[in-house]
């Protein structure tokens, strides 16, 4: 049975929000089971909610969030984006029948082609269907000379709303030969490799060499496949660096979640100072974090709030000096509440004081 939704608009959602950061990944979540947007157990990604805010409407369920600095934490308004909410159906059919593929649609919408892809498979889009015959004939003469003055296919594709492979089909089917799509050397078997040791990602190996796909380069020269070649490689810099894990993180970029997986897949033993709670330096000393739960009564938004951190930042930060701030809010509101009473003061009149809600103050008490 469907859920009834209680909130039509995500204006409507008047319920006091408890984040919390999820131990897997850091990940802002809180709990609502009555939530439009909340899962099986109830769990709500802040960052989703927040987007529905931005956008005026509950956002549909696979809705692709993008984080701009890359942070999970940082749910502010400007850093995150839906480019996928925009790929309407009609949208689709419009960019596909013109001639562009998947690959050149994600391009243009800033998200991943696999993005596209469930799109089209949501609307029962199929890429061939839509797909019309341009007729290049009248052409043909531009097209070589653009090609025979080092024009890439990928621009003269552009210029006539088809994809690359269109222009490359074309030239086979009469006969032309074809330049290479890449302004630069052709990658080889050794140039290949040292980017991938040295970091870099499909996409920035692509715009290098300035060509839209490089499978096909690392088949040709007998290589693995490039998710394989970068598994290695983060294998065998986790073991020149086991004392530097943070080169490893910096080169690659990626957690330390990722590094773990991996050293646990290939045996290797990680220092014990090593963990998930050192993946990101501490900004402030302990005693100051202490204070600020203790003294200032600061949750976790608020105090990455004030030292202008994100949420999973300031998680990973407890995490790191063993501190659980469960347990410490609620020492510190026991005492300050034992305090109070001991002035005379009733429920309402130190919740108004401590500034949380009454049944919170009744809690603290009976814990």
């Amino acid at each position: 049975m469907k859920k009834k939704n209680k909130y039509p608009k995500p204006s409507d959602y008047d319920k006091e929000i408890y984040i919390y950061a999820q131990t897997n990944n850091g990940c802002p979540i809180f709990g609502d089971t009555s939530h439009p947007l909340s899962g099986k157990r109830g769990h709500v990604r802040y960052a989703r909610h927040v987007m529905s805010l931005k956008l005026g409407f509950w956002i549909p369920k696979g809705t692709q969030i993008k984080y701009r600095d890359g942070d999970w934490g940082n749910c502010s308004f400007d850093n995150l984006e839906t480019p996928t909410v925009f790929l309407t159906k009609s949208k689709l059919s419009k960019f596909l029948k013109r001639g562009d593929s998947p690959s050149q649609i994600a391009q243009q919408f800033n998200v991943t082609t696999f993005a596209v892809a469930k799109r089209m498979e949501k609307f029962k889009i199929s890429h061939l269907n839509q797909h019309k015959n341009i007729d290049l004939l009248p052409h043909l003469n531009d097209i070589v000379k653009m090609v025979n003055d080092g024009e890439t296919l990928i621009s003269i594709a552009n210029k006539y709303n088809v994809s690359d492979a269109t222009i490359h089909r074309f030239l086979q089917k009469h006969n032309l030969k074809t330049k290479q799509s890449y302004t630069t050397t052709p990658p080889t078997k050794e140039s290949l490799i040292n980017d991938v040791y040295n970091g870099m990602f499909l996409s920035e190996m692509s715009l290098k060499y300035n060509t839209k796909s490089l499978d096909h380069h690392f088949k040709k020269l007998g290589l693995k496949k490039y998710s394989i070649i970068r598994s290695e490689a983060i294998v065998k810099s986790i073991k020149k660096n086991i004392d530097n894990i943070d080169i490893v993180m910096t080169t690659f970029g990626i957690s330390m979640t990722t590094i773990e997986k991996n050293a646990r897949e290939n045996n290797i033993k990680l220092p014990k100072l090593y963990g998930l709670a050192l993946a990101a330096k501490p900004l402030i000393d302990k005693e100051t974090l202490i204070k600020l739960v203790t003294e200032e009564n600061l949750n976790l938004t608020e105090i990455g709030n004030k030292i202008k951190s994100s949420i999973s930042k300031v998680n990973r930060m407890f995490q790191h000096y063993g501190i659980s701030i469960v347990k410490l809010r609620r020492e510190a509101f026991k005492s300050k509440i034992k305090n109070l009473r001991l002035k005379g003061l009733n429920l309402e009149e130190i919740a108004n004081q401590l500034n949380i809600p009454i049944r919170k103050v009744k809690y603290y008490e009976k814990s």
